[in-house]
C-alpha cells in the first residue's frame, strides 16, 4: 500500500471514529432529555378503597384524587393497571416507558409487557405549581385498553344575564345555574340538571341527592359530575363544584375565586386587604370578608364571615364543674350540645341530672367545638372529711355567736 493510500485510510478511520463518538454522545443526550431522572415517591398521597368501583383512591393533601385498579408501591408487578386522574381537579398521568417515550393523559391503561415509570401530577389551583406522586411498575402480560368515546372536562359556562349561566351538552340539553364553577357563595344556589343527564353529586365528600327543586340550602362543599349521551352514543362528562356558606364558618382558610376569574378587591371588617396573587388569598383574620372577583367585564362578589372562636359553656349560669344538684347547660352563642354520662351517650340534651361524670360538648354554627367535664355528686357520696370540716365550721360559728351574745350582755350591765 502506498503512503498516500495509507494516509487516506487513516484519516477516514479517524473521522469515522469521531462521528461515531459524536453521534453516540448526541443520542445519549437525547435519551437523557426524553427520560428524566426518576425517584419513586408516594409520601404525598393517602390511600382508600371504593368497594363499588373496586378502585383504590389516592388523595393529595388538598383533596384532589386519582384512582388505580391495583395497590401502588415503589415497584409494582402486575398483569395490567388502570390509572384514572381526576380531570376536574387537574390530575394527570405521565407514563415514561423503557424506550424513553413520554405520554400524558387523564386516563391510562398499562397492559403491554415492560417496566414503566409513572408520575401522577396535580396542578394546584393557586398557580403555585404542581405536586406529584411517583412509582414504578412492571407489566407481565399483554392486554388491550378499552376504547371509549368520551368528552370530559369542567363545564364551560355561558353568561345568560349576569346572574345565571349555562352549559350546553352534545345532546343540546342545558345545565343552568346561578353559581359559577368553583365559586364560594352565601346565597342559595339553584341548579337545573338536564332531564336525561346522569348526575352524581357529593356534599363534603358524601353522596348527596339533588333536590327536585334544584335549590341547595345546606352549607357545605359540593361536587357534581354530569354526563349526557348523544344519538351517536358519544358521551360528554362535565365536572362542576361550588361551596355554600350561609352562616359564619371556621372553614375559611385559602380562598380561591371561581375558575377563569381573578381577585379584584378584598376587605376584612371594612379594611382593604392587599392582594399579592390574584388567584388566591389567605383569610386568617376573624370577622366579615367582602371579596370581589372579575372575568373581563363580568364582576361578582361574596360576603363571608370567619369565626374560629370556640363557644363558652355555662353550667347553671356559671363555669363551675362540680355540683350536687341538677345542671342546666347553656352557652354564649347558638350551639348544639352532645352529652355523655359515665361514658354512655345521652344525646343532645341541656339538663344533667343524677350523680355521675358527664362530658358536655358544644358545637356552634360556625363549626367550633368546646368540651367540659362535669361531675354531679350525690349528697351521700360527699367525702366524710368534708362533712367533718363542715360540722366543725358550723360548731365554730355557733360558739362565736354565743360568745358575742354573752359579751353584749356583759356590756349592757
Amino acid at each position: 500500500m502506498s503512503f498516500k493510500k495509507a494516509f487516506s485510510a487513516a484519516v477516514t478511520a479517524i473521522l469515522t471514529a469521531v462521528l461515531i463518538s459524536v453521534c453516540g454522545f448526541a443520542a445519549e443526550n437525547d435519551a437523557s432529555e426524553v427520560k428524566p431522572n426518576f425517584s419513586p415517591d408516594l409520601s404525598l398521597v393517602t390511600r382508600g378503597y371504593n368497594e363499588e368501583t373496586m378502585m383504590h383512591i389516592y388523595t393529595f393533601p388538598d383533596g384532589a384524587e386519582f384512582y388505580a385498579s391495583e395497590i401502588l408501591s415503589d415497584s409494582e408487578n402486575s398483569t395490567s393497571i388502570l390509572l384514572v386522574g381526576s380531570e376536574s381537579e387537574d390530575v394527570s398521568i405521565i407514563v415514561n416507558g423503557e424506550d424513553g417515550f413520554l405520554e400524558q393523559s387523564n386516563e391510562y391503561f398499562l397492559s403491554t409487557d415492560g417496566s414503566y415509570e409513572v408520575t401522577i401530577s396535580h396542578k394546584l389551583r393557586s398557580g403555585s405549581g404542581s405536586v406529584q406522586a411517583r412509582f414504578g411498575v412492571t407489566i407481565g402480560a399483554q392486554s388491550t385498553a378499552p376504547e371509549e368515546k368520551m368528552i370530559t372536562g369542567r363545564v364551560s359556562l355561558e353568561n345568560i344575564d349576569g346572574a345565571n349561566f349555562k352549559h350546553r351538552f352534545i345532546d343540546n340539553s342545558e345545565f343552568v345555574t346561578n353559581v359559577l364553577d368553583g365559586e364560594t357563595v352565601s346565597y342559595i344556589p339553584k341548579l337545573i340538571i338536564p332531564e336525561k343527564a346522569l348526575c352524581t353529586a357529593t356534599r363534603n365528600g358524601n353522596i348527596f341527592s339533588m333536590p327536585s327543586s334544584g335549590l341547595i340550602t345546606e352549607d357545605g362543599s359540593y361536587k357534581l359530575e354530569i354526563s349526557c349521551v348523544d344519538d351517536d352514543g358519544k358521551t360528554e362528562r362535565r365536572y362542576f363544584s361550588f361551596t355554600l356558606f350561609t352562616k359564619p364558618t371556621n372553614r375559611l382558610g385559602i380562598y380561591q375565586p371561581p375558575y377563569g376569574y381573578e381577585l379584584s378587591a378584598v376587605t376584612l371588617n371594612g379594611e382593604e386587604m392587599p392582594i399579592s396573587d390574584k388567584s388566591y388569598i389567605v383569610l386568617n383574620g376573624e370577622g366579615e370578608y367582602y371579596i370581589e372577583y372579575k372575568n373581563g367585564t363580568t364582576t361578582k362578589s361574596v360576603s363571608l364571615t370567619r369565626d374560629t372562636v370556640p363557644p363558652v359553656i355555662y353550667l347553671n349560669g356559671t363555669t363551675n364543674v362540680v355540683f350536687t344538684e341538677s345542671v342546666f347547660v347553656s352557652s354564649d352563642t347558638d350551639c348544639t350540645f352532645r352529652v355523655t354520662k359515665n361514658g354512655q351517650t345521652l344525646g343532645e340534651i341541656t339538663e344533667l341530672s343524677g350523680a355521675g361524670i358527664y362530658r358536655v360538648t358544644a358545637t356552634d354554627t360556625a363549626g367550633n367545638i368546646a368540651s367540659v367535664r362535669v361531675e354531679i355528686k350525690a349528697l351521700s357520696a360527699i367525702n366524710p372529711i368534708d362533712i367533718i370540716i363542715i360540722v366543725a365550721a358550723l360548731a365554730a360559728a355557733a360558739a362565736a355567736y354565743f360568745i358575742v351574745q354573752k359579751n353584749r350582755k356583759i356590756t349592757v350591765r
